[in-house]
C-alpha cells in the first residue's frame, strides 16, 4: 500500500486554518512527477487539485472535491488530505492506462517491410540476399514511404524504370520479392488497407521468360 505523505500545513483543517487565501494552490509531491494541491479560497471549504506532469504528456490538472475545512469528509465530494491523496494517485493510475495524446506511433515504411521480410526468410531458411538485392533496387525515397500510404503509380514508375536497366525476368523476380515483403507487413498490420496496390494492380511484365526469337530469314540455298 502507497505510503501517506504528511505536511503540517494541508494535513488538516486545523493546519490549513491559517494559510492565505490564493489562487495559486499549495502543492505537496505525492511522487515522481505527482503532486496534490490545496486551492485556499477567500470563504468557505478549500479545494483540492491534483497535478501531474511528464514529458509525454505535458502537465495535466485534475479537481479532485472539496476539503474537509467546513463540513466533514463523506470520502467522494469532501475529503481528506489523506482520502485526496489516494483519490490522486486513482487519477494517476486512470490517466497512465491511456495513451499519451501526443504519442504517435510511426507508420510502417517500406524500409521496414524489408527488415521484417528479412527475419521471416531468416526464421524460413530463405535467401536473405533476396532483401539486399530489392534493397539495393529501391529508391531512398521509396523505402521511406509508410506502406499504407503506397499508390499502385508509384510502384508501376519505378518498376518501368528499373526495366530501363535490367532484363524483363529480374525485373519480374524483384517485383515479387517487393511483393512477399509488403503482403507479410499487411498480414500483420491490420491498419494497412491498401494491398491492391501492389498486390493485384502491379502485373508482371509480359514475356519475361521467352525464348530469344528465331529469325524468320530464309536460309540460303546453294545455287547451281
Amino acid at each position: 500500500m502507497p505510503r501517506i505523505a504528511k505536511e503540517p500545513k494541508l494535513d488538516s483543517r486545523h493546519g490549513r486554518g491559517p494559510l492565505e487565501p490564493r489562487r495559486e494552490p499549495y502543492w505537496r509531491a505525492v511522487g515522481k512527477g505527482l503532486t496534490l494541491g490545496y486551492r485556499r479560497g477567500e470563504a468557505g471549504a478549500g479545494t483540492w487539485i491534483a497535478k501531474h506532469y511528464s514529458p509525454e504528456r505535458g502537465r495535466k490538472f485534475q479537481a479532485l472535491g472539496n476539503a474537509d475545512d467546513v463540513l466533514d469528509a463523506d470520502g467522494t465530494t469532501v475529503l481528506t488530505f489523506d482520502q485526496a491523496q489516494a483519490a490522486v494517485r486513482t487519477w494517476f493510475e486512470v490517466l497512465c492506462a491511456a495513451p499519451p495524446p501526443e504519442a504517435v506511433v510511426a507508420a510502417v515504411t517500406v524500409e521496414d517491410a524489408l527488415v521484417r521480410y528479412g527475419q521471416d526468410l531468416a526464421t524460413r531458411g530463405g535467401d536473405r540476399e533476396n532483401v539486399s538485392r530489392l534493397r539495393h533496387n529501391l529508391p531512398k525515397t521509396l523505402l521511406a514511404r509508410p506502406v499504407a500510404e503506397l499508390k499502385t503509380a508509384e510502384l508501376r514508375d519505378w518498376r518501368n524504370h528499373l526495366a530501363t536497366k535490367l532484363a524483363a525476368a529480374t525485373v519480374n523476380r524483384t517485383t515479387n520479392a517487393l511483393k512477399a515483403a509488403l503482403n507479410l507487413t499487411a498480414d500483420q498490420d491490420e491498419d494497412i488497407l491498401n494491398r491492391a496496390a501492389w498486390d493485384k494492380e502491379l502485373a508482371a511484365l509480359r514475356d519475361a521468360e521467352a525464348p530469344p526469337a528465331t529469325s524468320s530469314s530464309p536460309t540460303p540455298r546453294c545455287e547451281r
